[in-house]
């Protein structure tokens, strides 16, 4: 069996986790805690977990990963390994199932990005797979976690300044107030919707604002009757030409000042 995967798939994972008899093989840069403590609540309690990751003060430090993921396992008699140029994930049960994915052991990697991956028993699959993760974990340049790394961990992270996330400016064409280098290059509802966009005082909106435009538009195109879909048609066409980010249903924003 192979199938295809594409989030949200924790719900999966975890019946995976539930099911697995000896062993759970993870391997992901990244790791929080909510995703390891619904691992260590699902699985078996004599199921072995074994954890192939990246020690990152930086991103212990920046929550990119939870360093009170490495107690957890190793107080629950688990296996950690260190590999500091990782960037795959892969997880293995039982030697008899696997995932090949994008996601890492996170919420954003299980629900709220778009990841994308296999799960498969299938043999040639499976095999290279586990011969990978063992060579990775018997590898000399693999480290192996104990506790007493991670009082290290801990106390160098104890003694850093909270880090404040930095707030980046927004990817936005500025343009001087002089619209031009865009409106010249419109036409037709693109141009009558980029001018009622860029009449909004705000860079953000939603599909309340789109609905407002297509009624003003109505003077402009008295004769479409169906303007709300003819705008949401349009803001799909002003997102792929770069002008409009889709950030959630229904949410938009403007790639310009």
């Amino acid at each position: 069996m192979l199938k295809t995967i594409s989030n949200p798939f924790r719900k999966d994972f975890m019946s995976y986790c539930a099911n697995a008899k000896k062993s759970i093989s993870l391997c992901a840069p990244f790791v929080k805690q909510d995703v390891i403590n619904d691992i260590l609540s699902y699985k078996r309690p004599d199921v072995s977990v074994t954890l192939v990751t990246k020690i990152s003060i930086e991103s212990f430090h920046r929550k990119a990963s939870d360093c009170s993921v490495l107690q957890s396992l190793l107080k629950s008699g688990n296996c950690i390994y260190n590999v500091s140029n990782l960037h795959a994930k892969i997880y293995i049960f039982d030697d008899m199932k696997c995932y090949i994915t994008s996601a890492n052991l996170t919420s954003n990697g299980f629900e709220r990005n778009y990841e994308y991956g296999i799960v498969t028993d299938e043999s040639t699959i499976l095999k290279s797979a586990t011969a990978s993760y063992k060579g990775l974990v018997s590898d000399n340049q693999t480290g192996k976690i104990n506790i007493e790394h991670i009082k290290e961990i801990e106390k160098i992270l104890s003694s850093i300044p909270i880090h404040q996330k930095l707030q980046y400016p927004k990817l936005r064409l500025k343009l001087d107030n002089d619209k031009s280098p865009i409106r010249n290059n419109l036409t037709g509802w693109k141009l009558a919707v980029f001018n009622a966009l860029d009449a909004q005082d705000n860079s953000d909106f939603d599909i309340s604002t789109a609905n407002a435009i297509a009624s003003q538009l109505g003077v402009l195109f008295p004769n479409n009757n169906n303007r709300e879909a003819k705008v949401r048609q349009v803001l799909q066409q002003l997102r792929d030409i770069g002008l409009v980010q889709f950030v959630a249903p229904g949410k938009y924003t403007k790639l310009w000042e």
